[in-house]
C-alpha cells in the first residue's frame, strides 16, 4: 500500500483538509501522507503544536527527524505499529532496508528515539514490536483521534519519556474509561495536566 506525501492543507480546501484543532478555533495545519490509490485518505497526521515543541527544544536530531518521517509512512491504522506493506512487523532490518540505509545507523537512530520517547516497544513472544508516539502522529481520519488501541495508550502512559524529560506538549493522548480507546485531548481539557 504505497503513499505519498501531501503538502500541508487547512480546513475548507478540495479533497484532502486538516482537522480543527479540539479546544482550538483555528484550523491545525497537518502534514498528511495519503495512499496514492484513494481519492479520499485516512491519513498519517502529524500533531503540529507538539512537532513545533520538539523543533523548539532541539529535541531530535536531523537524522531522527527524517527516521520519524519515514516511520510515518509505515504505520499501521489505530495502533500507530510500525509494519510492513504486507502487514507484519517491521524489524530494524526492514525499517533499514525502507529508508535504504545501512542497519547500524538505522538502529541506533530507532534506539535514540526509543530512549526519547518517539518510539515505543512491547514484545509478542520473542518479536519485538515497534509502536510510533501518537501524541507526534497518527494513522487515520480525524475522528480515529479518539480510538487509539489500548496497547498504544497503556505503552504511552506507562513510558511518557517526552513529559518525564520535562517537555509538555499541546496535545496528550487520555485514556477513555467509557470506551477503553485512547483519544488526544487538548492539555487545557485535561484535569491531570
Amino acid at each position: 500500500m504505497l503513499r505519498k506525501l501531501v503538502n500541508t492543507h487547512t480546513k475548507g480546501e478540495k479533497v484532502h483538509s486538516s482537522p480543527t484543532c479540539r479546544g482550538s478555533e483555528s484550523p491545525a495545519p497537518i502534514m498528511m501522507m495519503i495512499q496514492e490509490e484513494e481519492k479520499i485518505c485516512p491519513a498519517v497526521q502529524a500533531i503540529s503544536s507538539n512537532i513545533d515543541i520538539l523543533i523548539k527544544t532541539r529535541y531530535l536530531t536531523t537524522p531522527e527527524y527524517a527516521i520519524l518521517l519515514y516511520l510515518s509512512l509505515m504505520l499501521e491504522k489505530h495502533t500507530n505499529k510500525i509494519i510492513n506493506q504486507d502487514g507484519t512487523n517491521a524489524t530494524v532490518t526492514d525499517i533499514a532496508n525502507f529508508l535504504n540505509k545501512d542497519r547500524g545507523n538505522t538502529g541506533r537512530n530507532i534506539t535514540h528515539l526509543i530512549e526519547k520517547g518517539i518510539i515505543f516497544q512491547s514484545k509478542e513472544g520473542k518479536e519485538r514490536i515497534l509502536f510510533l508516539n501518537p501524541e507526534i502522529a497518527f494513522f487515520g481520519e480525524e475522528e480515529d483521534a479518539e480510538k487509539f488501541d489500548p496497547v498504544i495508550v497503556k505503552l504511552l502512559l506507562e513510558n511518557d519519556i517526552i513529559q518525564k524529560n520535562g517537555i509538555n506538549f499541546v496535545w496528550k493522548v487520555k485514556l477513555d474509561k467509557k470506551t477503553g480507546l485512547g483519544k488526544l485531548v487538548h492539555r487545557s481539557k485535561r484535569k491531570d495536566k
